[in-house]
């Protein structure tokens, strides 16, 4: 009975894999991106297992199956297998607006109520940029040593040291062929994405710092500059979109003196004055409720 049991296990186990191999084959689909209705369990496994239909590393690949029945697994996987994507050239499929286009529409939403599923997208956002980060680091360090040896040398040298600086040669070479595939993203964070969404959705998930970055990439995008924009005289309440991000994620954070910078960089006079005491207040209410 039990190697019945077992037997029946293993095809359904395979058919469903061979269902999501289908699926995968088409990431349009957005009932797998789609959070409504499920389990953190029910939205990882499914959609880690079809994105790795995509990749090229081998471990991965070979960690497919697991990732079905395994959330944890599935959950640790994700951003390497993000990392992955981003190095494909070969594809029929641009996974890069794909992925954020599906992304924009089912994840960073306001009806989006899988708490889990943002802090699963901003890690991964975060190990994009790690790897964008330390690529160029990499290539500008190689690129400093290069132009050092090639200028400081003397202009005679032994055998022993000219192979150096062919070994070196070779290693930059070989450091910006790996590099191009993060210093060519028109993002630091490989997929285009509102950064004002993802702010707020950070907000949602409760990361309040990650919220104030995006904000902060979204100034210098629309700003040239980390800056707020223009300062605004008018008597109009209504606060623009990132400056009510700003705040809502530094009231969390409690931080008055840069509610206050915020509000008096943003709103001139008496209204600027008279928001910052209300913000103020609200602040001290979190910080009650949170000691208690």
């Amino acid at each position: 009975m039990s190697s019945i049991t077992l037997t029946v296990a293993i095809f359904s186990f395979i058919s469903l894999h061979n269902i999501l191999a289908a699926e995968a084959l088409s990431l349009k689909n957005s009932a797998i991106w789609k959070t409504d209705g499920k389990t953190f369990e029910t939205w990882i496994c499914p959609l880690v297992c079809s994105l790795i239909e995509y990749c090229d590393d081998k471990i991965l690949r070979l960690c497919q199956d697991i990732v079905l029945v395994k959330s944890e697994v599935a959950e640790l996987l994700f951003p390497h297998v993000m990392v992955n994507l981003s190095s494909r050239r070969d594809m029929d499929v641009d996974l890069c607006q794909l992925i954020s286009s599906q992304v924009q529409e089912n994840i960073l939403t306001k009806d989006n109520k899988l708490t889990k599923s943002i802090q699963v997208i901003l890690d991964a956002l975060n190990e994009l940029r790690l790897c964008h980060v330390m690529e160029r680091g990499t290539s500008s360090s190689s690129s400093k040593r290069e132009n050092s040896k090639q200028y400081g040398r003397p202009s005679s040298y032994g055998s022993k040291s000219r192979s150096t600086p062919l070994k070196a040669k070779h290693q930059t070479i070989t450091s910006s062929v790996v590099s191009v595939s993060t210093l060519s993203w028109e993002k630091v964070y490989w997929i285009p994405l509102d950064y004002l969404a993802v702010a707020r959705s950070a907000i949602t998930a409760g990361a309040y710092f990650t919220a104030v970055l995006y904000v902060e990439h979204w100034c210098e995008e629309n700003f040239n500059s980390l800056t707020l924009g223009s300062p605004d005289f008018s008597h109009v309440e209504i606060l623009p979109q990132h400056i009510e991000i700003l705040l809502s994620a530094v009231t969390q954070i409690n931080e008055p003196d840069s509610l206050y910078g915020i509000i008096q960089s943003h709103k001139k006079g008496k209204e600027g004055e008279k928001k910052y005491e209300v913000d103020l207040g609200r602040t001290a209410e979190n910080r009650t409720v949170k000691e208690y």
